[in-house]
């Protein structure tokens, strides 16, 4: 339940805030299904408000699983934050942006020590990392016009079209 409504929450408005630029061109956003169209009055709201969820949830789990869930929860928030927004926008620099995927690997470890599980073995950490990869490439190529008339910058601008591809099947 967590990961289907506040995290996915505060992931995409985090997104949509620091695509307003490069989703306004984009014909495959605005039906909140592939992202929102929304003024940056909005989106900031939903950022500032998404976080307060997030870090709601995160006291709530601390309460109920330990002190794990500080360390989790501010990983969370920061590998976000690095991704999304200025100074950093790893979004925009490759390949880092490609790398960056592996945070999602922490619902794995918020699994894990919620349920106090033993740890996902090596092998399933290194499946989900390219599965995160793939998955991040996709949706890349399916925004490499939008991305480019926007100096957006990400991996598959780089490789073009074609690389980009390539690199998607070779996984």
């Amino acid at each position: 339940m967590f990961v289907t409504f506040p995290l996915n929450y505060f992931v995409y408005s985090l997104n949509d805030f620091g695509d307003i630029q490069a989703d306004s061109e984009n014909k495959r956003k605005g039906n909140f299904l592939f992202g929102a169209k929304e003024d940056e009055p909005t989106l900031q709201r939903a950022v500032w408000l998404s976080t307060a969820i997030i870090i709601l949830f995160g006291i709530s789990f601390y309460w109920l699983a330990g002190w794990w869930m500080i360390p989790l929860f501010s990983s969370i928030i920061i590998v976000n934050f690095i991704y999304n927004l200025e100074p950093f926008r790893i979004k925009t620099r490759p390949p880092l942006e490609l790398f960056i995927q592996t945070g999602y690997i922490l619902t794995g470890v918020f699994s894990v020590v919620l349920n106090e599980l033993e740890m996902l073995p090596w092998q399933t950490i290194v499946y989900l990392t390219f599965f995160c990869f793939q998955a991040h490439l996709a949706g890349e190529i399916m925004d490499i016009d939008p991305d480019q008339a926007a100096n957006k910058g990400p991996l598959q601008c780089s490789l073009a079209d074609f690389g980009a591809r390539c690199l998607l099947w070779s996984y």
